[in-house]
C-alpha cells in the first residue's frame, strides 16, 4: 500500500473514533450555555486549563516516547508501558499528597474532583496510547467513542436530573476515563501482565531522557493555548472567561480536523523520514494541508456569527466577536505541529522547545499588555500573533532536517484575507454581509484546493464503478 493511501486509511480511522465523538461534544456547547451561568463556566474551563498544565509534569510526555519507541522493532513493549505506567503512578501519588498540604490552608473548590481528574486522565493519556502503538486502532477509537458518549450521557443526567453544575462535570469525566482505561486494560492483558516483570533504573531512565525535553514544549504550548484564560480570569474575571471559553470551542472545531490529520502524519511521517524522496513528500503534503485548513476558516468566519446567535444563551453572545482571530491560531499551530516529525524521528527532542517557548512568552507578554485596553480581544489577537512566530520558526528550524518548499504567496494571501474577513465581519452587525462573504469563501475553497477535490472526486468515482 501506498503511503498516499496509508495515511487516508490511518486518518479514516482515527476520525471513526474521534470526529464523531467530538462533534457531539461541541453540539453539547449550547446546552452548557442554557445550564451553565458564565462565571460558573469560567470557573470550570479554568480548572481544565490547569490540568492540561499538570498532566505533562505527571505523564512526564511518557506517551510519545511510547509512540516513538515502538515504531523502534527492538524495543520491548512490555518493559516501555511498565515504564511509562510506573512514572505516571508515583507522579499521581506525588501530587495527590502536595494537594492535600496545599488544600489544609486553602480549602480549594472543587479540589478533590480535580486531582481525582488528573489521576485518571493521565493514566489513560498512557493506556490509550499503548493500544495506538501496538496498531491497535479499532480498540483505540471504540474507546474514543465509547468514553465521549459514557461522557455526554452523565453530562446530561449531571446538570438536568441532579443538577449538579460543574462538580457534575468533573464526576462525569472521571467516571468515563476509568470505564474507558478498565477497557483497554481488559482488551490489552499484557499491560496488567507487564507490572511484575522485572524494570531496571537504565530503562526508565531512557525513557524519561526521552520525554523530559518534551515538557518545557508541552508547557509552552500550553502557555500558547490556555495562559489566556488565567490571564483574562484575574484582570477580567470568570464571567468574561466563560464567554472566551465558548469561543474556543468553535476554534477546537479546526482543531478536532487538524490532531485527527496529525495523528496519521506523526506515524506516516516518522515511517517516511528515511526516504529519498521525503523532501518533496513533505512539501506536497504542506502546501495542500495548508491550502484546505486556510480556506476552512474562511468558510468558518462567516458562519460563526450566525451560529453562535441562533443556538447560545444571550449570555453568551458576544462570543463570536473573539473566534475569528481563534480559527487563525489554530491553524497556524497545527501547520507549526506538522513540523514537530522531524523532532521525534531524530531524537532531538529538546529542539523542540526552542520555538514554543519563544511562542508562549510573546503570547503571554500581548496578553498582559493589553487586556486592560482590548479586553478579551487580547486573548485571541495573542493566539494568532505566537502561533504565527512558532510556525515561521518551525519552518527556519526545519532546513536543518529536510528541504521544505513553502508556497509563501498563498499563505500571505490567504492569512490576508481572513484577516480582512475578520475585521468586516466584527465591523458590521448585518447577516446579508457574512452571507455575500461567504460565496467567495466556498469560490476560494473550490478554486484553490482544485487538484485535491479532483483526486478526491476521481478516487469515488473509481470506486463506484469498482463496485
Amino acid at each position: 500500500m501506498n503511503r498516499g493511501k496509508r495515511f487516508a486509511k490511518k486518518t479514516f480511522i482515527y476520525a471513526i473514533g474521534n470526529f464523531g465523538s467530538k462533534v457531539l461534544t461541541f453540539l453539547l456547547v449550547p446546552y452548557y450555555t442554557h445550564k451553565i451561568p458564565k462565571n460558573e463556566y469560567g470557573i470550570y474551563d479554568v480548572m481544565l486549563v490547569t490540568i492540561s498544565l499538570l498532566m505533562p509534569l505527571v505523564t512526564l510526555q511518557t506517551q510519545e516516547a511510547i509512540i516513538a519507541g515502538m515504531i523502534d522493532e527492538e524495543t520491548d513493549n512490555d518493559k516501555l508501558i511498565k515504564s511509562t505506567l510506573l512514572i505516571v503512578l508515583i507522579n499521581s501519588g506525588l501530587f495527590f499528597g502536595l494537594f492535600i498540604i496545599i488544600n489544609n490552608f486553602f480549602n480549594i473548590k472543587y479540589g478533590y474532583y480535580f486531582i481525582g481528574l488528573l489521576a485518571v486522565k493521565s493514566i489513560f493519556t498512557i493506556v490509550h496510547q499503548y493500544a495506538r502503538g501496538l496498531s491497535k486502532t479499532t480498540l483505540y477509537t471504540s474507546v474514543g467513542i465509547i468514553y465521549t458518549f459514557v461522557f455526554l450521557i452523565l453530562n446530561i443526567v449531571q446538570l438536568s436530573v441532579l443538577h449538579s453544575g460543574i462538580k457534575g462535570l468533573f464526576i462525569s469525566e472521571i467516571i468515563a476515563s476509568v470505564i474507558a482505561i478498565c477497557i483497554v486494560v481488559i482488551k490489552i492483558p499484557e499491560i496488567i501482565k507487564a507490572l511484575v516483570i522485572p524494570l531496571k533504573k537504565r530503562e526508565i531512565r531512557k525513557v524519561v531522557l526521552f520525554s523530559i525535553p518534551l515538557i518545557p514544549n508541552n508547557i509552552s504550548w500550553w502557555m500558547i493555548n490556555a495562559s489566556d484564560r488565567y490571564v483574562i480570569n484575574i484582570f477580567l474575571g470568570s464571567a468574561a472567561n466563560g464567554i472566551y471559553a465558548i469561543s474556543y470551542k468553535f476554534a477546537n472545531v479546526i482543531q478536532v480536523v487538524t490532531s485527527l490529520i496529525y495523528l496519521a502524519w506523526q506515524e506516516i511521517s516518522l515511517e517516511e523520514y528515511n526516504s529519498k524522496d521525503k523532501d518533496q513528500f513533505y512539501s506536497k503534503f504542506f502546501d495542500s494541508y495548508m491550502k484546505l485548513l486556510m480556506c476552512f476558516v474562511l468558510i468558518a468566519i462567516c458562519c460563526t456569527k450566525v451560529v453562535t446567535v441562533v443556538f447560545l444563551n444571550r449570555e453568551y453572545l458576544n462570543a463570536w466577536k473573539y473566534v475569528a482571530w481563534l480559527y487563525m491560531g489554530t491553524v497556524y499551530g497545527a501547520l507549526a505541529a506538522f513540523l514537530n516529525t522531524c523532532y521525534l524521528a531524530t531524537g532531538k527532542t529538546r529542539e523542540i522547545l526552542k520555538g514554543t517557548l519563544l511562542a508562549g512568552l510573546i503570547n503571554l507578554i500581548i496578553d498582559i499588555a493589553l487586556v486592560n485596553w482590548i479586553g478579551i480581544y487580547a486573548a485571541s489577537l495573542s493566539t494568532v500573533v505566537s502561533s504565527f512566530v512558532l510556525l515561521i520558526r518551525r519552518i527556519i528550524d526545519n532546513k536543518k532536517y529536510y528541504k521544505l518548499t513553502i508556497d509563501w504567496k498563498s499563505l500571505i494571501i490567504l492569512s490576508f484575507v481572513c484577516v480582512l474577513y475578520s475585521i468586516i465581519i466584527l465591523s458590521t452587525n448585518r447577516y446579508i454581509i457574512d452571507l455575500i462573504l461567504l460565496i467567495p469563501a466556498i469560490l476560494f475553497l473550490l478554486i484553490i484546493n482544485k487538484s485535491l477535490i479532483k483526486i478526491m472526486f476521481n478516487k469515488i468515482v473509481r470506486r463506484k464503478i469498482n463496485v
